[in-house]
């Protein structure tokens, strides 16, 4: 039967007695309707805080990113990972399951560069702050930013540094955006 309200009469089968009882209405479940979900990518390589947040019309909701197998009541996902995230929800009383159209959810961290290659060349004499110091970078997201003091300043976009005296220098590289040292 589907949701409505239904007179309840029984009499016998030559139609006396009749017995009336109170009327019994039935409610039809409300089928959840998920209308935004919006993901926030982690801020960092290597950091998990992520979010996905879910919004949807209906009573009393519960919310999965990891298509089904957990749910909770809050709306919104925190500490995640970069990586694929299948949402659904339903209803607190297990009833109508509904997945998000268009699955899956996918939250990326920042592109990390690398440093493919240092060139050097040392002073050319004692006492001379000749010295230089280039360095090659690929991946990471737009431009670079370097540092040749493990990363207590990033004083540099073109990965050269010339008027170097003789030392030990750790180089480093990160996005410009301060992304992925």
């Amino acid at each position: 039967l589907s949701g409505d309200t239904y007179e309840i009469r029984v009499r016998n089968s030559d139609g006396t007695c009749i017995v009336t009882n109170p009327d019994i209405t039935l409610i039809d479940k409300v089928q959840p309707v998920i209308t935004l979900v919006d993901p926030t990518s982690p801020s960092n390589c290597g950091v998990n805080d992520g979010e996905i947040e879910i919004t949807a019309t209906g009573v009393s909701l519960e919310y999965s990113i990891d298509g089904g197998t957990n749910w909770q009541s809050a709306t919104t996902f925190s500490g995640l990972a970069a990586g694929t995230y299948n949402v659904f929800v339903k209803n607190a009383d297990e009833s109508c399951v509904t997945p998000y159209t268009p699955n899956p959810v996918i939250i990326t961290a920042p592109n990390a560069p690398s440093i493919t290659n240092v060139f050097s060349s040392d002073p050319t004499s004692c006492g001379l702050a000749d010295g230089t110091i280039t360095i090659a970078a690929t991946g990471g997201q737009g431009t670079y930013q370097f540092s040749i003091d493990n990363g207590t300043t990033w004083t540099n976009t073109t990965g050269s540094f010339t008027g170097l005296a003789e030392g030990i220098y750790q180089v480093m590289v990160r996005n410009t955006d301060e992304s992925c040292e």
